[in-house]
């Protein structure tokens, strides 16, 4: 028996990665700027957060493009693109905290280019999906 639902549930979750990776990027940056080391421990915290999103948001997107039966070629870019922000938002988790316990003093570098990585990997996944909605009209009700 499966759940049917009329409301498309993806729309309410994929702002939350996209406004917690960058969050944290900007805080990261701030913390350079201004040299304040409770900015950085903020970008960790909003970074761990957005990770935390991904699975959920990543999973209703699949669930509902299988649902609507959708083959198209940017949907599978704007998947793809999503499986890696969730596959390396997490992966990086594991690579930031061995870093954090072996290589402390290079804790900030490697936490910035993840950051900038994954930031990179957002906005073309954020692309993606708004090409699926404004140009091809996917999940839009006529």
């Amino acid at each position: 028996m499966s759940m049917v639902i009329n409301t498309p549930i993806h729309p309410i979750f994929v702002h939350y990665p996209i406004a917690l990776f960058t969050t944290a990027l900007g805080l990261q940056i701030m913390s350079y700027v201004l040299k304040n080391l409770k900015l950085h421990q903020s970008a960790i915290y909003v970074y761990i957060l957005a990770s935390a999103a991904a699975p959920l948001t990543v999973g209703t997107g699949v669930w509902e493009a299988e649902g609507l039966n959708l083959h198209h070629p940017v949907r599978y870019f704007h998947q793809n693109f999503g499986f890696a922000v969730l596959g390396f938002s997490l992966l990086n988790l594991i690579l930031l905290r061995f870093v954090h316990k072996r290589k402390a003093h290079y804790f900030q570098a490697v936490f910035t280019a993840c950051l900038l990585i994954t930031a990179f990997l957002v906005v073309c996944t954020a692309y993606f999906g708004g090409e699926l909605v404004y140009q091809y009209a996917v999940g839009v009700k006529e």
